[in-house]
């Protein structure tokens, strides 16, 4: 009895590690493929968009990462497969403070951490102002000044 006890429990090891070889192949043929798929769909996308898409707008669209769009979409237009560059309108300001760059988005959150941050004597005040307000605030006040712009990636067909 104990002999076949062990004998299955040998075999439902082995059939284990054979199903959990087999899972890891498949993820990685997954993930080629869904490279792969990438790579035709978002030109495909692009053909069909009458202006101009972020990675962003591609990654919602299409239902990827918007890392993942943005890396596939750089490769294919280093081949030659579609057209992009960086976005000569927009983008996220950058200021200087304190020697440090900071990128200002439109996110509360990280407004108010950079007032906490750099101004704490002003915490109060800025979380009372509205968010567009508060942007200024940053900008305007906590900032020693404007770095520039962080531009997206926009691509086309």
């Amino acid at each position: 009895m104990q002999t076949n006890e062990l004998y299955d429990n040998n075999r439902t090891q082995e059939i284990e590690q054979t199903r959990s070889k087999r899972v890891r192949q498949r993820s990685d043929e997954e993930i080629r493929w869904c490279e792969m798929t990438a790579k035709e769909e978002i030109p495909e996308l692009l053909r069909r968009e009458p202006e101009s898409c972020t990675p962003r707008e591609i990654a919602e669209k299409l239902s990827y990462s918007t890392n993942h769009v943005r890396r596939v979409a750089k490769e294919l237009r280093s081949n030659g497969k579609i057209e992009g560059r960086k976005s000569r309108e927009g983008g996220a300001p950058m200021v200087v403070i304190r020697g440090n760059i900071e990128v200002i988005t439109g996110n509360r959150d990280q407004l108010i951490e950079l007032v906490k941050k750099y101004s704490p004597s002003d915490l109060s005040k800025a979380k009372a102002m509205p968010t567009d307000e508060l942007i200024e605030f940053v900008r305007d006040v906590v900032a020693d000044g404007v770095a520039g712009v962080v531009r997206t990636w926009e691509f086309w067909n």
